[in-house]
C-alpha cells in the first residue's frame, strides 16, 4: 500500500513586525496608528499559499527591501517577522536565516490551533 503524499503546510499569516518612535519605517511598512509607534510589513497573501510558495515571495520582498530593513536595526525594537503556519513541520532556508541575521531580524513561528 503507497503512503499517502504528504501536504505542505499552508502559511496562514506572515508580518514584520517593528517598533519605532520615529518615522524611519515607511513605505513598504504601515503605520498602524492604533498603537504608537508600531509598523507593519504584510508578506502574504495567503490564501492556499504553501509553505515553499510562500518562501519565494517573502525572500523576494526582503531582499529587495534589505538596505532599508538593515537600516531599521538601529533605534527599533521588536523588530520581528511573525508567521503562522498549519504545522511546524517546515525547514527554515539558509537563505531565509541569512537576510534575516543580516537585517537584525528575529523570527517567530507559531502553529494555527484547529
Amino acid at each position: 500500500m503507497a503512503k499517502p503524499e504528504k501536504r505542505e503546510p499552508v502559511v496562514c499569516n506572515a508580518l514584520l513586525r517593528c517598533n519605532r518612535e520615529d518615522s524611519q519605517a515607511s513605505v513598504p511598512f504601515e503605520r498602524i496608528s492604533e498603537v504608537p509607534g508600531l509598523w507593519v510589513l504584510e508578506l502574504g497573501p495567503f490564501l492556499e499559499k504553501s509553505w515553499s510558495g510562500w518562501l519565494a515571495g517573502a525572500q523576494q520582498t526582503l531582499v529587495q527591501n534589505e538596505p532599508l530593513l538593515s537600516a531599521l536595526r538601529v533605534g527599533g525594537t521588536d523588530y520581528t517577522l511573525h508567521v503562522t503556519v498549519e504545522s511546524l513541520d517546515i525547514t527554515i532556508p539558509p537563505a531565509l536565516a541569512q537576510i534575516l541575521g543580516a537585517c537584525g531580524i528575529t523570527m517567530e513561528l507559531y502553529q494555527r490551533e484547529s
